[in-house]
This record gives C-alpha cells, structure tokens and sequence, in this order.
C-alpha cells in the first residue's frame, strides 16, 4: 500500500503537516544463529528493523504480520510473535519522511524466532535484507534499530518488558 493510501497518508492529507500520533510496530527477526535481520531502507538509505504503523482496525500483531511480510516476504504466525518492548521516545521515534509528513510512532517491538517463506532483499520500501551478527552491526543503523537492538538486549538480560 503507498503512503498515500495509508491511514496516515489519508490522515495527514486533512491535517496539513502536523506531526502525528500512531501506533506502530517494529520486527526484531533473530535466525537460529542469534543474527538480527536488518533491510536498507529505500527512503533514507539506512539499515533498520521492519516496521511501520498500524492500519485502521488493526491489532499490533496483525501490524507485525501484515508489515514483515510486505518488507521482507517472510510470514510469521501471530503466536510466534514475543512482545518484549514498547518504544515512545520522541528522540528515535519521531519520522519525517521524504514527502514532509512527520509521524511520532508508539511501537511495540516483537522478537520473532520463527518463520516461513524466503527473504525478499528488494521490495517497495527497501534495497536490501540480510542477517547481521548482533555485535557487528552495520554503522548506518536509524535511530530506532538502534534503540530497539539495545531494548532486546536488556530483555534478555532482565527477563523481563522494557519501556522507553
């Protein structure tokens, strides 16, 4: 679906240009080597988690479904997706987008650890996908991936939700 034809697209349309609440989702996929698949994002160039915001009616597991099979090809079942982190911070989770429209994401972040299909490195909103060792993470990370990758690691160490 493009941008436009979005909520948020729709929505921003009537608003003109204000920033804009939504919640969102982000896709923390670990292969059975603890890699973390990461896709260069088309609009900026940056390496980042799948994701994006929720549609009209839409729980935050039909989002994390619904978003990595558009962005990556890979399909999950919404009982394999582990709630371990929710990310408010204006300071990664605030996005402006090529056409100007500015969007402030509440996103729950899911770990995911099974999956079907195969990866698809270029879609409508990236150029590449791949598997990246955790403690090698390419330079070009957004704000967000960032963010998230360390929110997972004190998941694992505490065991327990993180909220930022």
């Amino acid at each position: 679906m493009s941008g436009k034809q979005s909520y948020l697209g729709r929505l921003q349309q009537v608003t003109e240009g204000e920033v804009l609440l939504s919640p969102g989702v982000l896709i923390l996929v670990e292969n059975p080597q603890r890699e973390v698949l990461l896709e260069r994002r088309r609009d900026n160039g940056l390496w980042g988690l799948p994701g994006g915001g929720a549609e009209l009616g839409e729980t935050f597991a039909g989002a994390a479904v619904r978003e990595l099979q558009e962005e990556t090809g890979l399909t999950v079942e919404e009982s394999d997706l582990i709630p371990i982190a929710c990310l408010s911070d204006p300071e990664t989770q605030v996005w402006e987008y090529p056409d100007g429209q500015r969007v402030h994401y509440f996103s729950l972040l899911f770990r995911v650890r099974r999956w079907s299909g195969d990866l698809l490195e270029n879609t409508a909103e990236s150029t590449d996908a791949r598997f990246w060792a955790i403690d090698q993470l390419p330079e070009s990370l957004t704000k967000t991936a960032r963010r998230a990758i360390e929110l997972h690691r004190k998941y694992e160490e505490a065991e327990s939700f993180q909220v930022r």
